[in-house]
């Protein structure tokens, strides 16, 4: 009886130790001495739906594990396209973000934007 009550354990443990990632991030930061935030919804596996003042986009998991979440996405900024990535560290819960233009605005330089993050 106590063979099959540890493999049942053992069973379950297995069944429900697979690797879960959040489904919300709620992320907070200071632009030019702004409080601004952010959150990120998971809409599935490889997308993130980010909701911010500037309104709603969505983002492609480039990356993730139990550590690291890391996003991208193409967009149009300032009258040029760019593409933005985001780094989120779950154990820190801190993201840094920043985009690089297209090559013929080579002069448009991206701030490297930081903060943290609630992770539910």
């Amino acid at each position: 009886m106590r063979k099959l009550l540890i493999l049942t354990t053992l069973i379950f443990s297995l069944m429900f130790s697979s690797t879960s990632f959040a489904e919300k991030f709620i992320c907070s930061y200071l632009y030019k001495k702004e409080p601004r935030s952010f959150t990120l919804d998971r809409k599935s596996n490889q997308l993130f739906e980010e909701n911010s003042i500037g309104g709603s986009n969505n983002l492609k998991v480039l990356f993730e594990d139990e550590k690291y979440l890391i996003l991208g996405m193409i967009g149009r900024f300032d009258g040029y396209d760019a593409y933005a990535v985001t780094f989120i560290d779950k154990n820190l819960k801190h993201f840094q973000t920043s985009a690089i233009s297209e090559p013929k605005y080579k002069e448009k330089g991206f701030e490297v934007i930081s903060g943290d993050c609630l992770i539910h």
